[in-house]
């Protein structure tokens, strides 16, 4: 999601490469989105309708050879019971997260899978052919690993056919609106009563540093609609963590005000220039201002309500039929 200049490279990448069978290397941070990264590539290939299979390399443990490719079958059980990972992957693509994880004897069987194009079962001679696109991925420095004798050579450049770096979240921050909008769409596809952030939020989140990208974005979402289910977040709602206030805004004003910062006047007046005459106070044009301030007041929650009327009374602490009242009162009315 996003328009910024790097997610914007990143989707063209992907349309460039996805019809093609070039192996595909995933960079990034930890929760970049490298993995949605790959299901977009595999279901935009001709293969959305085959397998996808992710794998986590820092989690095989001890027998991931066996679960990568496969192992004999014993006597009793059918083919499928011994497949690995790349069988059952065959016709449309194997993912593999972390991949500077995997051991280095598991690399050289890999490596040979790539060049071949076969491979075998754990414990038997016959050699064995599937159409796997594979996706591999690392949130670390992959060169370094390679200098530093962990991650083979040879394998790194066969993997490095198409490399595609997604940026941490940091780096194109414009883009957490319209993240946040699609986040809060799931989540009220999934039942959840709807949140709305107001502008001052959405800045601050702007402002955040955000070590775990887009799944630390997520987790906030999921974690401010439990807390403040069908409510406008403001500022002040959100973890003293993701608290960021601007020169613009103070965290101690309401979520929903921004004053305007005031202009230093460099100019002087000309004698014959025309002032505006302002009456003196009396009761009378005192309703007038408590009018026009009360408007502006209902005006103001309306937008950061995003136009939901039922969370805009609510952020004004109104019942329903004073908020309408009001409404009428001053000719307001709420986009659909």
């Amino acid at each position: 999601m996003g328009e910024s200049p790097q997610i914007s490279e990143v989707r063209e990448l992907m349309q460039q490469v996805s019809k093609r069978k070039a192996n595909v290397l995933l960079l990034g941070e930890s929760g970049t989105g490298k993995e949605i990264v790959a299901r977009n590539i595999h279901y935009h290939s001709g293969r959305g309708d085959r397998s996808f299979i992710a794998v986590n390399c820092a989690g095989e443990g001890e027998h991931f050879e066996n679960h990568l490719f496969g192992h004999v079958c014993e006597a009793g059980d059918s083919d499928e019971s011994g497949q690995g990972y790349l069988e059952k992957a065959d016709g449309g693509t194997l993912f593999l997260d972390k991949v500077t994880e995997m051991p280095l004897a598991i690399q050289a069987c890999l490596l040979s899978f790539l060049e071949k194009n076969s491979f075998r079962r754990k414990g038997e001679q016959k050699e064995r052919q599937v159409d796997v696109r594979l996706v591999v991925a690392s949130n670390v420095d992959i060169k370094q690993r390679v200098s530093q004798g962990k991650f083979r050579e040879d394998l790194f450049y066969l993997l490095n056919m198409f490399p595609i770096t997604l940026p941490p979240l940091r780096e194109h921050a414009e883009d957490i609106p319209a993240l946040i909008k699609e986040l809060i769409t799931r989540l009220e596809h999934e039942g959840q009563t709807a949140i709305r952030l107001s502008s001052s939020a959405l800045e601050s989140l702007e402002r955040c540093e955000w070590p775990g990208n887009v799944r630390e974005l997520t987790n906030l979402i999921e974690r401010l609609s439990i807390i403040n289910e069908g409510k406008v977040i403001g500022i002040n709602d959100l973890p003293p963590e993701y608290r960021h206030a601007t020169t613009e805004f103070s965290a101690n004003q309401p979520t929903w005000h921004k004053p305007k910062p005031l202009k230093k006047k460099t100019a002087t007046l000309k004698p014959q220039a025309q002032l505006k005459i302002i009456a003196p106070l009396t009761v009378e044009n005192l309703k007038q201002h408590l009018d026009n301030f009360e408007k502006e007041m209902l005006e103001m929650a309306i937008q950061d309500c995003s136009s939901i009327k039922q969370l805009a009374a609510e952020r004004l602490r109104l019942d329903m039929l004073s908020f309408d009242k009001k409404l009428i009162k001053h000719g307001l009315k709420l986009e659909a």
